[in-house]
């Protein structure tokens, strides 16, 4: 489960009233952040100077206004609790255990991240880069 985060009423964009999608929270990944390069936002840098400059109230999916200093810590303060050196992941189900953490990342194209955070995997239609910090630049509908 997670959250996901807008830039609201971005009027400049299109003309109109519109909400811009910034990123989701996942709980123990990196956030993932979306790049829009028709917008010139393929950064973290990017996405801060734009929301910052622009003044775009940010909210989260169930509507809570999030200030841009609450959403610079979700997305570069973030922390896991994965234990890379474990031999076995834990896992919240029983029907589909993992003998390892390269066969967890397999099943769910991971790996490891900073902070003991899981870390997308890269792929052009899907992860299109690892930021320097707890988060990747993520392209497409992931909402």
């Amino acid at each position: 489960m997670g959250t996901n985060y807008y830039a609201v009423d971005a009027e400049s964009l299109s003309g109109e009233a519109s909400n811009l999608h910034i990123g989701k929270s996942s709980g123990g990944w990196c956030f993932g952040l979306h790049v829009v390069p028709s917008l010139g936002l393929n950064s973290w840098n990017e996405w801060y100077e734009f929301l910052v400059c622009k003044g775009y109230e940010i909210q989260d999916e169930y509507g809570g206004v999030i200030p841009v200093a609450k959403l610079v810590d979700v997305i570069t303060k973030r922390k896991g609790q994965t234990q890379w050196d474990e031999v076995k992941p834990m896992t919240r189900t029983s029907f589909q255990p993992y003998d390892s953490w390269a066969h967890f990342h397999k099943n769910n194209h991971s790996q490891e991240g900073p902070s003991g955070l899981l870390r997308h995997k890269l792929d052009p239609r899907h992860c299109v880069g690892h930021g320097d910090g707890t988060w990747d630049l993520m392209t497409g509908e992931f909402c």
